[in-house]
């Protein structure tokens, strides 16, 4: 005799998905100075706002948004790039029915039923594909949206190696007076007045 059974199934996978984007100010460094001390002087100004060096030429910080920038002094480019992963989940349960006292076709209907669930829960490129844009689309957003900030921060930077080159230069061609300088509160304008005596 028979005996009615019932066998419960959970299934669940899940996938990672990383997409990384990134976009590049270029930056012109007008040279006041010769290269070298140029290239000196934006290193101090980078340290200064917490900018951490990796290497000789390449400087790097992490934004409010996990956006992660880099300055690469001697192309004179910065470099930002967004990482995300975001996991995709699936989860599934099914209840399976057979009849029989042996416990080896009650594993092979278990079996069976674990692998329907496997190819019904697997993902198709089309949901990879969804899942990749809607991460695109986020990364796209985090660099759209910081990049005046980034623009703020690198005009602000610029100000302070040209004010200092400029005061060193200063001191090659006299006796400097005095040296005036004015940044409106918004930060767009520098003005620097530097009398010298010859």
């Amino acid at each position: 005799m028979s005996y009615p059974y019932r066998v419960v199934i959970s299934h669940s996978i899940s996938e990672s998905v990383t997409i990384e984007d990134e976009s590049r100010n270029d930056v012109i460094l007008t040279e006041y100075l010769p290269k070298e001390r140029m290239k000196d002087i934006l290193r101090d100004a980078l340290e200064r706002r917490g900018w951490t060096k990796v290497d000789d030429d390449h400087y790097a910080r992490e934004g409010d948004r996990g956006e992660t920038m880099v300055f690469d002094l001697e192309e004179g480019a910065v470099i930002t790039s967004v990482n995300i992963t975001e996991t995709m989940e699936k989860e599934k349960t099914v209840t399976a029915r057979g009849a029989g006292r042996s416990h080896a076709r009650k594993a092979e209907l278990r079996e069976r039923v674990k692998q329907k669930l496997e190819k019904q829960l697997k993902f198709t490129e089309e949901e990879r594909t969804e899942k990749k844009d809607e991460i695109q689309e986020k990364a796209s957003q985090v660099l759209s949206e910081t990049e005046n900030s980034r623009k703020e921060e690198l005009n602000d930077i610029l100000m302070d190696v040209y004010a200092e080159s400029l005061r060193e230069k200063a001191k090659t061609l006299g006796q400097v007076v005095s040296i005036e300088e004015n940044r409106s509160d918004d930060g767009t304008v520098f003005e620097m007045q530097i009398k010298i005596e010859e």
